[in-house]
């Protein structure tokens, strides 16, 4: 519901319009991955200029407010989709590594699983972070999607090891690339958790070489349209965006849960209270290192790399969007948190 709360007397904005633009090159491949013509990775801008010709048969007429709010259903069903993703992400994820009660031993049944994932399904629910770019017509509630099903997928395929869990985590991650360029940092997670977890992951290993080899070669049209867009990047002479700094990472983590919001008397009683929340997540899975290692390299690789390289970079590309699935981890990590109490 808090999705759909979008103001009826918001009309589209510059980036919003541009997504737009982009879906008049859905239909002819050879501009949609020519940089010259597009320079968003395809997936979103395909499944706008396919729910815009759907909203087009509607009577309301392009420019209208009420002909914006129906084009921005989009991301918001994206969004909604993404909270119960979280749950069987969570699910799954204990599901492979069971919680521990606090005496080492793993508790029979799923309910403390449950409440874990409720909760962090909960915090997604009414993240303002999520509830914002639900109401925008770009990529990233479905960037969020992506990550949450992209995480219920690794952990299912770790605890089955079946070809079929590897072929639709393959799949996943292909579509996730085609939806943003920076969904490469799913496959460094995965990559990085298998690497770091050897000898126990070894018999993974052949299996996803297979199927990642898959999803390599369905990401080449995306891959080759992320190259053409980096060198237009890297010829630009003036940054617009800050370069990111010790603060960023945390303000990053501040806005998982809080979102964009410049009362600071609101935003820091959250950030407190959910950093204590995912730090006791974290200690309550200080015996169960998968579990640990593989959510902290999800909520937290990506944001502390980037942050290093654009810093060090003539031009700052950080924006606190990228890492939008990477609040998914971290929902999960304070959920564990809360449940511990």
């Amino acid at each position: 519901v808090i999705r759909l709360l979008i103001s009826p007397r918001i009309s589209l904005w510059y980036d919003e319009a541009n997504t737009l633009l982009f879906g008049n090159y859905a239909y002819d491949l050879l501009k949609l991955f020519n940089s010259d013509y597009n320079t968003d990775p395809p997936l979103f801008v395909l499944l706008t200029r396919l729910w815009s010709d759907i909203v087009d048969l509607l009577p309301w007429k392009t420019g209208t407010y009420a002909y914006d709010y129906l084009l921005r259903l989009l991301p918001a069903a994206f969004s909604i989709l993404t909270i119960p993703a979280t749950f069987w992400a969570g699910r799954s994820l204990f599901r492979f590594a069971p919680l521990q009660d606090r005496s080492g031993n793993a508790p029979n049944g799923s309910l403390l699983e449950d409440r874990v994932s409720l909760f962090a399904a909960f915090l997604v629910a009414i993240s303002p972070l999520q509830v914002f770019y639900a109401q925008e017509l770009r990529c990233y509630s479905l960037f969020a999607l992506s990550g949450a099903v992209s995480l219920w997928l690794f952990t299912k395929a770790l605890h089955d090891n079946k070809h079929t869990s590897w072929m639709l985590l393959s799949l996943c991650l292909a579509l996730s690339f085609w939806n943003h360029f920076l969904a490469a940092w799913f496959f460094i997670c995965i990559d990085l958790y298998l690497l770091l977890t050897f000898p126990s992951s070894k018999k993974y290993y052949l299996k996803w070489a297979v199927w990642h080899i898959v999803a390599g070669i369905a990401c080449l049209p995306v891959l080759y349209l992320a190259w053409q867009t980096t060198e237009i990047i890297n010829n630009i002479l003036y940054s617009w965006i800050p370069a990111p700094d010790i603060k960023t990472p945390f303000i990053t983590f501040k806005a998982f849960f809080a979102g964009y919001s410049p009362r600071a008397w609101a935003y820091w009683p959250v950030f407190l209270i959910c950093s204590a929340f995912c730090i006791l997540g974290a200690w309550r899975l200080r015996r169960n290192g998968r579990s640990l290692l593989l959510l902290t390299l999800w909520t937290g690789l990506a944001v502390i790399i980037c942050a290093l390289l654009w810093r060090l970079r003539s031009f700052s590309y950080y924006e606190i969007r990228l890492f939008i699935w990477s609040a998914i981890s971290a929902s999960l990590l304070a959920g564990l948190g809360w449940a511990s109490l």
